[in-house]
């Protein structure tokens, strides 16, 4: 029963990240990029934040939270690109 669970959620997360993807590409323009890296900053964030309450190792929990923080000032940064883009656009 797992196996199956493996195989379908592998499944998914292979559509998800396939359409993610084209969206990039269908993107083109430096904006959209910029907003696609940020969606992936975010991703990024929300695992490791998961990761980090999941963990049994205090300092590996600790690590995820940090590596979470600068996911997010990671997707920060890049918004904050996208929008002087657009303004100079």
């Amino acid at each position: 029963m797992n196996d199956i669970r493996n195989r379908q959620n592998k499944k998914e997360a292979e559509r998800k990240e396939a359409n993610m993807r084209g969206n990039a590409e269908n993107a083109g323009d430096e904006t959209g990029l910029l907003h696609y890296l940020a969606k992936m900053e975010d991703l990024a964030e929300k695992k490791s934040k998961i990761y980090s309450r999941l963990l049994i190792d205090p300092r590996l929990a600790q690590d995820m939270e940090s590596l979470a923080v600068a996911h997010a000032q990671g997707k920060k940064t890049l918004l904050t690109l996208a929008k002087k883009e657009e303004k100079n656009a």
